[in-house]
Order: structure tokens, then sequence, then C-alpha cells
């Protein structure tokens, strides 16, 4: 036997030692891949509504930066997005996207709006222009009218006064033909005086004349005849100057012999005083000139005197006028034009007769016959001062006409001019006065009406009319007259502007009656074709103001106005105006499109427009806040890629050199839950060696026995290495992932019911045997794995992710059930153990318990009561915070978040409204937001975003102008979803509890707003941990711990075959969970101000069903022992049970109390961890096991046996 069991050790050993040995991969824990809750928790209904919102994402980066300018530097959110892109990273949201998303979004809007809106501006600008062509048309046509108007209204006036005038006309005809008679033949008797005046001085000046050229040509003769003789004399060879002087005397003629005697005598005058030989001027060129030049000299100064007789004879002069004609005439030279000839003798006439030179050139024309010349000499001899008379005797001259024709004309102008300085008399009337002279007063009369009828004809008036008005003396209406003239002239607006004019006092208001008018039926189309009636009525009272006569300033400036009222009108038609015009100025922006002179110039200001709008707008309208922090130095990007801290640290040393940051901060769902997992394994490695120690010394002190202290602990060792062989192959086969949780119970059942088994198997065996001993043990483990294995059943209904206790805890129940008293039977019998001796002793507790069990009842039930009150007042919670110690990576980072934006990005929590079908979002838009401000003002809530604040901002109840900032994906089919951002971390206990106030309080809501609302349902992240502590709740309360109950009761039963066990195992249930659950609670809540965990309830009520039932059978087993050895029975019962009780008290009570030491030091070791919920669990825990040691072999189960037993 002992060959046997040693084999068996060695196998075990060697098993054990390779596993520790040999490194076997572990099985990853983790949150287990099930749904965390059922699909009707209200929780998951609003998950499987809604999607993730953009602002949602499982992890956050968060820098803090130099300076606000970076954070809205475009430049620092792309150097980033490159950055993170290198490691595989997605931005879902940052203050770039969202500015980018608004800057699109409006100006795809405001495009679009021009676009509809820029050929209403053209349009109003050529509707314009054509009003103003309008109205000067309709005022040329009244000015043109006007005295038409003014003709008719004193129509009877105007007739006598053109009578009048008529016969003024006649008179002053009459008195200026008079006066021009005289003036004619005194014209007459001047034209004979000056004609006869002029042939006198003609003569005289053709003498003059005839004798300047005559002298002239004479001496150009003798000269060249002088010369020619020189040329002659000296071409012989010498000069002869008797025969110079006698050639030179020598002609036919006798003022040329004359002059040539005077050249002679000069000749030789000359020759007698030539200082040389006179014959070397026939070979020196020189000398003969200068000989020429002198002689001609002597000639000029003797001639005068010496020709002058002889010149006055030849041509009727006297001496002293042919001196002066003679040195004149040789004073120009033998070689003289024509020119300089008349201009001689203009000379001439002034020196003689003392003429002018403009009249002497008169007289020169006249000499040659021009006519022109001719008149003008007379018309000045005459002196004639009037301009007509003078053109008339100049035609006359010129012409050789009558005068009598010309003068007549002079007459008909001399009259009109009179007539007009004097009367300012129409030209009509005059021609009809020169027509007839000397009017008797029918003619006037007729004259008259004929003078009417032609001023009527001269407006356009039809004849009918006309002849009616001027010669019938009918009188029609004067509106009758404009439209009849205004219509033959086949004039637009012809009733409109003759109603005008026969309905106004002066001009001005005729022209606005008349615009009025006109402009009134364009206005009317306008307002039919969608124009408002305030921007027409404005568009009439400018045309009316400034037409006629707009310039492209005053043209634009109308169309501005109107426009700019036009667009207040009619904002409806673009949904963002509510918004948009409330960021810029409208007038500016309306006069800057009006400047343009196309749609691409309209486009490209509205382009320019955009960023700085899309900059306001999100001022204004958006929590920009959230992404660029409340100081605006914390840019925050929200990824929405998975994230681990082995990428981090990379990322962070990249992002850290980028220019202006001073630090990066990286947080999140991800970074959270791997900061839950390590510290929380690194912790339970701590407090796993605490334990250990712990345990050893608490299993030395109750054993006092080293052999018995490490028999558990080498067996424990070997069932914790098995298990994890066991794990890993049912991995590998099924696929099975365990939980977190799972490892942390499951370890610590292991070590606590492996203590328990181990010592119970090894006492118990050398008793009774291995076989008899293991009964208890199975039984214990059996009841121990059926409450664990009902939880894992139920959490798949009410809490799937937990549901892989139900497998990862039996099976290590299992294991050490099995594994650990068979070794620990072996161990002992090989190292020859001796069982731990049974105390004799009678426990004081147990006793009294047995003296008084209603008061120990009593006292329990009370203690029960109050902690069910406890767990009523502060019903357990969560916060995730508890998992982590304060210096986490996560929690740091989640800080700053906390501190500059707000937490409930990484969470948030989310109402449905579900609609009823007769509502709509456009009704109901105000009592959402209404409900929004409720929670934002509650102080709970940083952000909303919804229909009504898309952007996280109240914006407007127009759900129109909310759709195009996305307000449409706040809402999933009947369902409005509202996204609340929490003020506090979504997964701690404040954000959690407040969950209830929310729906307590919406339910009353929609019950009081039903005509729009069905129902409202709160999910998101808050929610969820809320529904998972209530489920957990009520698995436990409601249907584990009852159930449990009631399969322990019935196992009893059958194993024990005694009812009165029931009663004792459903007391001794309730207590312990009631009184550990309230006790933890308060200690929790009062001590350190914090929830208890709902994760701490399944742990200690499943913790309490099953080493409970440990306890339970190990001691009811005692029990029955004891009942099976009494020796006195009656009715086949023992007589003394109460004696039975204490015994099995005293025997079993040592035991018991190292099981219940052991356990409870195991989790209360988990006080040492820095992990608060590590703390939770192990004090909880711990206390349940002392309690349940109190209530199975102390006080519950002796009093309530006791109660049976005394009754029989």
């Amino acid at each position: 036997m002992r060959r046997n069991q040693a084999l068996y050790l060695t196998i075990l050993l060697t098993i054990t030692v390779i596993g520790y040995l040999v490194p076997i991969p572990k099985v990853k824990s983790g949150m287990a891949s099930a749904p965390l809750l059922s699909s009707s928790a209200e929780s998951m209904k609003v998950s499987n509504v809604t999607s993730s919102s953009s602002l949602n994402a499982s992890n956050v980066i968060i820098f803090n930066v130099t300076n606000e300018e970076i954070s809205f530097s475009p430049n620092f959110y792309e150097k980033v997005e490159r950055i993170l892109s290198e490691f595989s990273l997605n931005s879902s949201l940052n203050y770039n996207i969202l500015n980018e998303e608004i800057r699109d979004r409006v100006s795809e809007a405001l495009v679009n709006y021009v676009k509809q809106y820029f050929p209403y501006l053209s349009y109003m600008k050529s509707l314009i222009n054509q009003f103003d062509a309008i109205s000067i048309y309709v005022v040329e046509q009244m000015s043109s009218l006007w005295n038409l108007k003014l003709l008719l209204e004193n129509l009877d006036s105007v007739k006598r006064n053109v009578y009048s005038e008529l016969l003024n006309v006649s008179k002053a005809v009459n008195e200026f033909e008079e006066k021009f008679y005289q003036t004619e033949i005194e014209t007459y008797l001047k034209l004979n005086e000056s004609e006869a005046l002029l042939n006198e001085k003609l003569e005289m000046a053709r003498k003059i004349y005839d004798s300047i050229v005559k002298v002239n040509e004479v001496f150009r003769q003798i000269y060249s005849k002088f010369n020619r003789v020189l040329e002659l004399e000296c071409s012989k060879g010498g000069l002869s100057i008797r025969e110079v002087s006698v050639i030179i005397s020598e002609s036919n003629s006798t003022l040329e012999r004359t002059f040539g005697n005077v050249l002679s005598n000069a000749f030789l005058e000359t020759a007698a005083a030539w200082p040389k030989d006179l014959n070397e001027i026939c070979k020196d060129p020189r000398q003969r000139s200068s000989f020429v030049a002198q002689t001609l000299a002597r000639f000029v100064s003797i001639a005068p005197d010496s020709l002058s007789n002889d010149v006055g004879e030849l041509f009727g002069l006297d001496p002293e006028s042919s001196k002066t004609i003679i040195t004149i005439a040789l004073s120009l030279g033998p070689k003289v034009k024509r020119e300089v000839l008349e201009s001689a003798f203009v000379e001439a006439l002034r020196l003689i007769y003392n003429v002018p030179a403009n009249e002497a050139i008169l007289l020169l024309g006249g000499i040659k016959g021009h006519a022109e010349a001719r008149a003008e000499l007379i018309i000045k001899y005459m002196n004639v001062t009037n301009g007509c008379i003078a053109t008339a005797i100049r035609e006359s001259v010129t012409t050789n006409s009558p005068l009598s024709v010309s003068l007549s004309r002079c007459e008909t102008e001399g009259l009109l001019k009179v007539l007009n300085d004097l009367y300012g008399v129409d030209p009509l009337s005059l021609n009809v006065s020169l027509a007839y002279r000397g009017l008797t007063s029918d003619w006037l009369d007729y004259f008259a009406k004929e003078t009417i009828y032609e001023k009527l004809r001269g407006f356009g008036v039809p004849h009918p009319i006309a002849f009616e008005i001027a010669f019938e003396g009918v009188k029609p209406s004067e509106y009758e007259v404009l439209y009849q003239t205004l219509n033959a002239s086949g004039s637009l607006y012809a009733k409109e502007i003759a109603f005008a004019m026969a309905h106004s006092k002066d001009f001005e208001q005729a022209k606005k009656i008349a615009l009025v008018n006109v402009f009134k039926g364009y206005v009317k189309e306008l307002e039919a074709s969608g124009l408002s009636q305030k921007a027409a009525e404005l568009l009439l009272s400018y045309l009316l103001a400034w037409t006629p006569g707009l310039n492209d300033e005053l043209v634009n400036q109308i169309v501005f106005k109107v426009v700019v009222t036009e667009l207040m009108e009619r904002s409806s038609s673009f949904a963002l105006s509510q918004l948009v015009f409330k960021l810029i100025d409208v007038n500016e922006f309306v006069k800057e499109l009006i400047q343009c002179p196309d749609i691409d110039c309209a486009l490209e200001k509205t382009n320019e427009l955009s960023s700085e709008l899309a900059s306001k707008f999100i001022s204004k309208y958006t929590a920009y806040e959230l992404l660029v922090g409340k100081d605006e130095k914390h840019p925050i990007f929200l990824i929405s890629s998975p994230l681990r801290y082995e990428e981090v640290s990379k990322i962070k040393s990249v992002l850290s050199n980028l220019s202006g940051v001073r630090d990066v901060h990286f947080t999140g769902t991800d970074l959270l839950n791997e900061d839950v997992q390590l510290h929380v394994n690194e912790s339970l490695n701590d407090v796993n060696l605490f334990s250990t120690v712990a345990v050893l010394l608490v299993l030395l002190l109750s054993t006092r026995s080293l052999k018995l202290t490490f028999i558990p602990l080498i067996i424990i060792l070997i069932v914790l290495k098995v298990y994890d062989l066991v794990l890993f192959a049912l991995s590998q086969v099924t696929g099975f992932v365990p939980g977190t949780i799972d490892l942390i119970v499951a370890t610590a059942t292991v070590l606590g019911v492996g203590i328990d088994y181990t010592l119970y198997a090894t006492s118990r065996s050398r008793e009774v045997g291995l076989k008899e001993a293991m009964k208890p043990i199975l039984l214990a483990s059996g009841v121990a794995s059926t409450g664990f294995l009902l939880f894992g059943a139920l959490a798949t209904v009410f809490l799937p992710s937990l549901s892989s206790i139900g497998v990862s805890v039996p099976l290590a129940i299992m294991l050490t059930s099995t594994l650990g008293p068979l070794m620990a039977s072996s161990i002992a019998d090989v190292l020859n153990v001796e069982p731990m001796p049974m105390p004799r002793k009678k426990p004081g507790l147990a006793a009294l318990s047995v003296e008084f069990p209603r008061l120990t009842v009593a006292l329990a039930l009370t203690l029960a009561l109050i902690g069910v009150l406890t767990l009523r007042y502060w019903p357990p919670g969560y916060d995730l915070f508890l998992f982590l110690p304060p210096d986490a990576p996560s929690v740091k980072s989640l800080s700053v978040l906390e501190e500059y934006s707000s937490p409930g990005v990484i969470g948030q929590t989310v109402i449905l409204l579900k609609l009823r079908n007769s509502s709509s979002i456009a009704e109901v838009t105000e009592q959402i937001d209404n409900l929004v401000q409720y929670f934002l003002e509650s102080g709970y809530f940083d952000y909303a975003f919804t229909v009504t604040r898309p952007l996280g901002k109240f914006v407007s109840y127009d759900y129109d102008a909310l759709k195009l900032l996305g307000a449409d994906r706040f809402v999933k089919g009947s369902y409005v979803v509202i996204y609340l951002l929490p003020h506090y971390p979504p997964d701690s206990n404040v954000m959690i509890d407040y969950v209830g106030y929310m729906r307590s309080f919406l339910k009353k809501w929609v019950s009081s707003k039903n005509q729009f609302f069905e129902e409202a349902l709160v999910g998101g992240e808050s929610a969820i941990n809320y529904d998972v502590s209530n489920a957990i709740n009520n698995v436990i309360l409601s249907y584990m711990t009852p159930l449990m109950i009631i399969l322990s009761s019935a196992i009893f039963v059958v194993v024990f075959e005694r009812m009165e066990f029931i009663l004792a195992t459903a007391i001794s249930t309730l207590v312990p969970i009631a009184v550990s659950l309230g006790l933890s609670n308060l200690l929790f809540r009062t001590l350190f101000s914090i929830p208890m965990l709902w994760l701490v309830v399944p742990l200690l009520v499943t913790a309490i069903l099953s080493i409970g039932s440990d306890y339970l059978v190990f001691y009811l087993y005692g029990v029955k022992e004891g009942m099976e050895k009494c020796k006195v029975r009656l009715n086949g019962e023992c007589v003394n049970m109460l004696n039975v009780l204490l015994y099995t008290s005293s025997k079993l009570s040592k035991l018991i109390m190292g099981f219940a030491l052991t356990f409870s030091v195991a989790y209360l070791s988990m006080v040492a961890s820095k992990i608060w919920a590590l703390r939770e669990i192990g004090a909880s825990i711990g206390l349940a096991a002392i309690l349940l040691l109190i209530s199975v072999a102390y006080t519950l189960v002796p009093a309530v046996l006791a109660l049976v037993y005394r009754r029989r």
C-alpha cells in the first residue's frame, strides 16, 4: 500500500516539477468575448440602436503645448496625423478635423446659397436699370406734354393772349416797316455816294499804282542797258566814257530817254570821281561791281528831283507826289517782284493820301477788279453798322443782284428780332403776321384760332380733337386729350401718364403719381413671383425717390437695400442663415456680392469668407474646447484604433520632439484596461506571496506541526500547476478563455478549500479511513461546485461576460477536492504524519447558543436585517479606478483630460427618446433641448450632443438648419439620440449611481410628455456598469441564493435524512450573506467613502454558499456521527441531542476554525494590495469566512438545531 502511494506521489511530483521547470504557456486571461450583458438590459438596447459617436474613442492623446496658436495650427495637426499613420493609428476626431468639417459644411451651404441667390442679384440689377429706363421714358413723355397740359388748363386765357399778341405784333410790324423803309431809302442814297467816292479813289489809286510800276519798269530797263554798254565797251579793250554816256541817253521813249539822261549824268559824275583808271574796271569784276553800285546810288539820289515833272505830267500827278512815287519805286531796286511793288503801292497811298493799310489793300483789290474788295470799300464808305444790311450790300455788289431782294431778307430778320425781343412771340405767330400785314379783327380772330390749332397739333394732339378745341370751342376732359395724344403717338403707359398729369398740380406730383402707377404693376408681378411684400415696398419707395437717372452706385444701393430686406424676409430658404448671419456682417457680404460682375467672382468672395466664418462658427456653436482644452493649450486627438503600452512609449518619444510640445499624455479604454490587468496581476503576485506566508503561519499556529503546515502548501502548488495544465488543454481543445476575475477567484478558492480538504483528509483518514473521510469532502466540493455552476448558468442569461466562472472555479474545486485529499492521505502515510488532535473542551460560545437559542437566532436575524437595510440604502456599485493605483499612467492622463477637457469623451451617457408615430423632430426640438439643459445644469455632465446641439452647443430649434450641421446623425429611426459627456469619469461610482436617478426622472418626464414620446432609455458606459451591478444583485439575491439553499437543503436531506438540517442550512446561509454584505458595505462607505463593488457581491455570496457548504457538511457529518454513537435512545432518537451538539462543536470547532482562518487569511492578505478592488474582495470574503465559522460552529447552526431538539 505504501509502495503504491509512493509511486502515485512520485508521478504527481514529477509532473509538477516538470510543469514548473518547463514553461507551459499559460492561458491568457482577459475580458470575455461574450457580451457583458444580455440583450434585454436597457443599456444593451441603447447600444443596439446607437452607433459609435465620432466623439467616443477607445483612446485619447492629450498634448500640452506652449501657446494657443499651436492648438489651432493645421500644420501641427498634419504633422501629428502623419506620425500616427506611421504607427497605423487613426485619429477619429481632433480640432483640425472639426474645423475642416465645419468649413466644408458652412462653405458648401453658403456656396449653394450664393449659386442660387446670385442670379437673383443680377436679375435685380437688370430689373432696376429697366425701371430707371422706364422712369426716364415716362418723364420724357410727361415733359413733352406738360406744356400741353398747361395750355389745356388755360385755354381761354391762351386764346385771349394769342389774339392780343397778334394785335401787338401787327402794330409792331407796321412800326418796324416804317422805320425800315426810311433805312432802305438812306441805304440807297449812301450806296450811290459811296460808289462815286469809290470810283474817285480807285482812279487816284490806279494812277499811283501805274506810276510806281512804270518808274520801276523804266529803272530796270536802263539798269540793264547800262550793264550791257559797260560789257560791250570792256570787250573792245577799253572803256570810252563818251560812248557809254551817249548810248545810255539814246531811247525812243520819252520817259526812258529822260531816265537815260539822268543816269548818264550820274555815270559821268561817278567816272569823274573814280580814283583809279576806268579801264581797270573791265579787268577786275569787283571794281566794276563797285563802280556800277556807286553810279546807281548817285542816280537814285538825283532822280526824284530830276524826273518829278516828267512823271507828274505823264500820270497827272503833282510834283511832290511824283517825287514820293519815284523815290519809293527806285528804292526797291531794278530787280523786284510784283508783291513788293504792291506793298510799295500801299506805302505810297499812306504817305501821299494818308490811306490806312487795310483800305489801301482793298483799293488795290478794287484796281484789280475784285468785287469783294469793292463791296467792302462801299460798306466802309457807307459806314453801315447793321450786319444784315452790310451783308445785303455785299451780296448785291458781288453778285450784281438787286439790292432790294437782299434788303427784304433783312427786313424779315429785323422784324423777327424786334418782335422776339419785345414780346417773345412764337415764330409761328410772326410768320402769320408777316404774311398778312394790316389785319382786321376778324382775320386776327381767325388767325388766333389757327395759332391755337397749330399749337395743339405741335403737341401731337390728333386733328379732330385739336380742331374741336381751336375752332369749335369744345372742351374735352384734360385726361382724354392727354390720353388720346399719347395713344396716337404710340406712347407706352398712356393711361398712367395721362391720369397722373390730369390729376396733378405740378410736374413733380405728376411724375410721382405716374411712376407709382407704372411701377405698381411690375411690383405686383414681382410679389407674385416670390418677392416679399416688404422688399417690394422698399423697392418702390427707392425707385420713386431716386429715378430717373440712376448711376451704377445708386443702382447698387437700391439692390443692396432690397436684397438685404428680402434676405431677412426669406431667410428660411437658407437654412443656416440665422446662424451664419449672426457671425458675419450681412450688409458687407451683400455689398461684396453686388459688386461682382459674375458668379465666379461671387464664389471667390464666398470662399474667401469660408475660413474666417468656419473659425467664428466653431467658436460660437461648437464645444471646441473639448478638442483644444479649456486653456486652449491642450489639443486632443481621439484615437479609434486599438492602442497598447508597448506602442505608447515609441509614439510618445516621436510626438514629444514636435516643436512647441511640452508633454504628451495617453489614456482611454484600452490603456485603462491594460493598466487594470497589469496592476491587478502585479498586485496578485505580491498578494499571493504574502498570502502564502500568512497561511503558513496560521497553519503552523493552528496545527503546531511543520508536516501538517507544509503538506497543504505542497498540495496546493501541485493542484495549481495541474489546474494550469488542464486549463491549457481545455483552451487548446475548446478555445475556452477564462476571465481575469475567474483566475482571482479560482486561485483564492484553491488556496482556501485546498487547505480545508487537505487538513480534513489528513485528520479523518486515520480515524475512519480515506474512503469515509472523502465522503464529506466530495459532498462539500459538490455543493460548492454547484454554487459556481449555478452562478455560471445564471450569468449566461444575465451577465454573459461572467459566465466563464461557472467553468473555471468548479474545475478548480473538483481538482482540489480529488487531488488534494488523495495526496494529503498518501503524504501523511509516507511521512507518518499524526492526525491533528481534536480538542474536547466545550466551547463557551456554542454553549451559550445552545442555552439561549432564541436570543441567538434573534440577534442573528437582527444583524441580517441591518445588513439588508444597509444594502438598500447603499446598493453595490462600480468604480473602475478602484482597480487602478493613483500612479497608473492612464489614470494620470485621465486626470489631465478631466481638468482640461471632459472625461466623457471616452465614455458617453446616451439617452434614447422614442417618438410617437404622430410626432416629428421639428415639433420636439424645444422639449429635447430643455431636457438636455436640465441635465447639464445638474453638474453631472459637461457637454451634450443631440439634434439641437449637433456641435455641442445650443444652436437652434430649426431642424432644417440643424440637419446641415449633422443633426440627422442623432436620429435613429423613431429614436432621438442624446449624447451626454459626464463631468466625472464614466466608470466612476458617481456617474454610475446617477444613472438610476436619470432613469427614474426620465420615466416621469416621458409620462408628462406622452403626446410626443413613448419611452426613454439610458445607455452608455456608466449605464452598462449600472446594469451590470443590478444584474449581479438580481442574479445573486433573486436566483442564486434561494436556488442554492434549495439545492443544498435537498442534498443534505438526501445525504443526512434529517429535515431539521434544511432549516439550519437556510438560516446559516442567508444570515451570513446578509450580515457579510451589510457589514462590508458599511465598512467601505463609512470608513473609506467608497462603494462596495458589485463584483464583491457574486464573489462573496458564491464563497458563502460554496465554502459555507463545506463547513456545514463537516459540522453536520459530526452531528450525524454523534447521533449514531448516542447510546440512550427513545423511539430510535438520541435522547440528549443538546449534548451531541456540544460534543460536535467541541470536536470540530478547532478543525473548522483552522479551515476558516486559513481561508480568511488567504483573502484578507489582499488587503495588503495597493488596489482598492482587491482590498474589497479580500476584506469582504475574509470577513465572510469568519462569520461563517461563527455561524456554523458556534452560533446559528447549534442554536437552530437546539430549538428543534428542545421542542422534541
